[in-house]
């Protein structure tokens, strides 16, 4: 959720529709965020802004991390939530040693 002083504006669709990309001026991004629960569209949603809208800085979550070697080929920065979980367990755990 966008905090209330959030100066820009919302676009709401189907990230899908190539017409709600251009809609939500994605050629005038700074950086876009593929957050979907859809890998697959994560990064098809990050190939797009970065080749057809020139979007310098894209960032999409995964939930694969075999999937890790796909996105850093395509130069596509990427979060996954399990493997940060996976990676602060075993940093606590080994506190405890």
């Amino acid at each position: 959720m966008l905090d209330m002083g959030f100066s820009g504006f919302k676009v709401y669709g189907d990230a899908n529709e190539f017409f709600i990309l251009r809609q939500a001026k994605a050629e005038k991004a700074d950086v876009v965020l593929a957050v979907t629960n859809d890998d697959n569209l994560n990064i098809m949603l990050a190939q797009l802004c970065q080749t057809i809208f020139s979007v310098q800085r894209v960032i999409a979550r995964i939930s694969n991390p075999g999937r890790q070697t796909i996105y850093d080929d395509l130069g596509i920065y990427t979060i996954c939530p399990d493997q940060l979980a996976a990676d602060r367990f075993l940093e606590i755990l080994g506190d405890l040693h």
